[in-house]
Formats: structure tokens, C-alpha cells, sequence
């Protein structure tokens, strides 16, 4: 009993903590936005002006194109990194890791390296023969992809792990195919962990701004 208080105890230390950090930003800007007499108005006049706008509708559409890209890849290659083992799967699940770790603008580096030798030059001249520029929406929905897609798989997979392999097979014997139970089955079992993941990601990919 006294071992459970006192985690209790650190839990809501821990909680009160984080709120009060956060409070403490939140109050530091409006002081500085007070010191600085910049009024409502004036922020109002900001957020709405026509450049800002721009910025805003550019930013929730490209996320979103985004998002969809992420979920198309990170549910079968979650799917795989939890249900199956092969030969380089340790190296394959690393490698998914990579963007995390990477700072953001190395990825736009990288891109920036990719575009301008070899390959990326003939899919670049590929691009701009059906009328679609690297250097517009569709770049910035492959960098927010890069960036974000790694949050999403991680999600999934875990999401995956948590639906037992005896389920499928029930569903299997009773006369599933293995799409069948996958689409009915252990899809929605694991629809929690697949929204987590997509909020994560999309919330990663609109926020991106130094591989952009």
C-alpha cells in the first residue's frame, strides 16, 4: 500500500511538473507579446494576412497527402515487422529507425544529393514530363513523408504485437483467407494503435520545417 502512494505521489510530481513547465512558456510569451505591445489586433492581423494563410492551407494539404502515404506504407511494413522473421529483419527494423535519429535538415540534404546526381536526375526529368516540379507540393509531401513515416511504422507494428497470432488462425480455420483476416480481424483489433500512429505521424509532418 505505502509502495503504490508512493508512486502515486511521483506520478502526480512528474505531471504537475510538466504542466507547469509548459504554463511557464505559455505565460513567457504572452509577456513578451505584452513588453512588446504587440495586441490582439495586431496577431489577428498576422494570422489572417494573405501570405500566412498560404502557408497555413499549404501546410494542412501536403500533411494530409502526406498522411495517406504513411498509412499505405507504415500497415504492411508494421504488419511484417511484427508477424514475420527473416533474414535481415534486425537490420530492416533499424533501418526504419534511421529518420528518427537523423537530424531534419540531413534528410533535405539528402534529398537536395539525391535530385542532383544519377538516378534522382533521370526521376527529377521523369517528374517534369508529367508536369509535376520536385521543387513544389510534391517535394514538401516526400520530405514530411521521410520525416514522419518512421513514427507511424513503430506505432503499428506495436499495435500488431498486441493482437495474438491465435486469433488470425481461429479465423483462418473458420474459413478465412489470410486477407480476410487481416481486413477483419486483426485490422480492427489493432485500429487503436493505427490512429495513434497516424495522429503522430501527421502531427510530425506538419510541424516539419528544416528538411523543407
Amino acid at each position: 500500500q505505502s509502495s503504490v502512494q508512493d508512486t502515486l505521489k511521483m506520478t502526480v510530481l512528474c505531471l504537475l511538473f510538466s504542466a507547469v513547465v509548459i504554463l511557464t512558456l505559455l505565460f513567457s510569451d504572452a509577456w513578451y507579446l505584452a513588453s512588446h505591445r504587440v495586441g490582439f489586433a495586431r496577431i489577428t492581423e498576422i494570422l489572417t494576412s494573405q501570405d500566412v494563410c498560404r502557408s497555413m492551407v499549404l501546410s494542412v494539404w501536403t500533411s494530409l497527402c502526406s498522411l495517406v502515404l504513411v498509412l499505405l506504407f507504415s500497415i504492411p511494413i508494421g504488419y511484417a515487422l511484427s508477424r514475420y522473421r527473416f533474414r535481415g529483419h534486425a537490420f530492416l527494423s533499424t533501418l526504419v529507425d534511421v529518420p528518427i535519429v537523423l537530424p531534419p535538415v540531413v534528410i533535405g540534404i539528402s534529398l537536395l544529393a539525391f535530385f542532383g546526381t544519377g538516378m534522382g536526375m533521370a526521376v527529377k526529368e521523369a517528374l517534369r514530363a508529367a508536369r509535376l516540379d520536385i521543387i513544389s507540393g510534391l517535394g514538401i509531401i516526400l520530405c514530411q513523408f521521410l520525416v514522419s513515416v518512421p513514427y507511424c511504422i513503430r506505432a503499428v507494428k506495436a499495435a500488431f504485437d498486441e493482437v495474438s497470432n491465435e486469433v488470425e488462425d481461429v479465423a483462418l480455420v473458420l474459413g478465412c483467407s489470410q486477407w480476410q483476416a487481416f481486413r477483419r480481424v486483426t485490422l480492427p483489433m489493432a485500429r487503436n494503435g493505427l490512429v495513434a500512429g497516424g495522429i503522430m505521424a501527421w502531427a510530425r509532418a506538419i510541424g516539419v520545417f528544416g528538411p523543407l
